[in-house]
């Protein structure tokens, strides 16, 4: 009797085994036919089984089913696993641990291919969308599951880095840009990227020392001259900063913004202190000619516009604040007085244009009224006035 009950349990331990094999098979055929709801539905029975969870075959099974969720085009379909990608990623993976005798080692290899493309699109998506924290994981995935076949995804390993340099995980981002550095990628952006995230930390010695090795190496790239000139200019080193500023420019001489970065340099100099009176006053005169050209290169270019007019307006200031300074009744007064005036009436135009461009710009109304009052203009004086109050 005991005899035939050991039989019995074994026959129905058999038909379960084969009932949860059965359900792998109806997986198999209904992703063979496109079925893929069926399909999702048998294969998730059979991973929770003791007698096919340990199985190679049930989880590439697994990933062939969730892989082809992610890539369809049917909203029915696609809708059954949104995190479907990460799924069938998941799967092949347990597939290649169980796999110990390789039987099925040229199908996931294939697969897990798909997925490394499929995982980098989706990463590329994720960083279009500023989801960069999320973009940065999904490029991560790209990379490990490159790394277990023995590639180097470098194309993964770069969106990763941008990705969480934009999320500003700069931890995370680092150890990417100087991994493709090392492995000598061609790519000048990767010194300037890691540049500005060192900027971003305050650790100026390592942006500036990265930047030198990416000029070593890409002497004419214009990205890594700008970086090297706003590092210089970060630092309050204005005469480093032009000579980068300068090289660029030779570059690119049509780029008002180069233009109008070395006439801000300039002007920075001019405002030094601790310069003499004669290099301050040269620094002015390049200042004013840096500011013309880029104008020249765009007439509506609001920033060498309104910095041009606050040249010249604080030039005549300093001229008038030195003849109040004068004694009483000093013969210098009247002259350093008309002057003055005279830089202010050359920063008129530049200031009511750049009043006119953006009337909401208070830094250009207060400085008109300055001149107006200045030069006894009235009534232009009634309307800033005017405009003053309605603010």
């Amino acid at each position: 009797m005991k005899k035939i009950l050991i039989l019995l349990a074994m026959v129905m331990a058999f038909g379960v085994v084969n009932a949860q094999k059965s359900k792998r098979a109806s997986a198999f055929n209904y992703w063979n036919d496109g079925k893929l709801d069926k399909a999702k539905e048998s294969i998730d029975l059979t991973i929770l089984d003791p007698s096919t969870m340990n199985d190679a075959k049930t989880w590439m099974y697994r990933g062939n089913i969730y892989l082809d969720i992610h890539r369809s085009l049917q909203p029915e379909f696609k809708s059954l696993a949104p995190d479907a990608l990460s799924i069938a990623y998941e799967s092949y993976k347990k597939a290649t641990e169980l796999d110990t005798k390789n039987d099925y080692k040229p199908q996931i290899m294939i697969s897990m291919l798909t997925i490394g493309e499929q995982l980098y699109n989706e990463g590329a998506t994720l960083f279009q969308a500023s989801d960069f924290a999320k973009a940065g994981e999904t490029f991560e995935k790209a990379i490990s599951l490159n790394q277990s076949m023995n590639n180097t995804d470098t194309m993964a390993m770069y969106g990763a880095a941008l990705s969480f340099e934009g999320a500003k995980e700069y931890s995370k981002a680092i150890p990417y840009y100087e991994q493709l550095i090392n492995i000598k990628v061609n790519n000048p952006l990767l010194f300037s990227s890691l540049a500005n995230i060192y900027s971003e930390l305050k650790q100026n010695d390592k942006a500036e020392a990265i930047l030198a090795e990416g000029r070593k190496l890409y002497p004419a790239d214009f990205n890594l001259i700008i970086s090297q000139s706003n590092l210089y200019l970060q630092q309050n080193n204005p005469s480093k900063a032009l000579e980068s500023l300068s090289l660029a420019r030779e570059k690119d001489s049509a780029n008002k913004s180069i233009v109008f970065a070395i006439g801000v340099t300039y002007d920075m100099q001019r405002a030094d202190s601790t310069k003499s009176m004669a290099d301050r006053q040269t620094y002015f005169e390049k200042a004013a000619v840096a500011y013309k050209d880029a104008i020249a290169l765009d007439s509506n270019y609001f920033d060498a516009i309104f910095n041009l007019g606050a040249l010249y307006f604080n030039k005549g200031g300093d001229i008038i604040n030195i003849a109040n300074k004068l004694p009483l009744g000093d013969k210098n007064y009247d002259l350093k007085v008309i002057e003055g005036n005279d830089y202010l009436k050359m920063a008129l135009p530049y200031l009511e244009k750049a009043s006119k461009m953006h009337p909401e710009d208070m830094n250009a109304i207060v400085s008109l009224k300055e001149i107006y009052t200045r030069l006894a203009m009235f009534d232009k004086l009634e309307e800033v006035n005017t405009l003053l109050k309605n603010k």
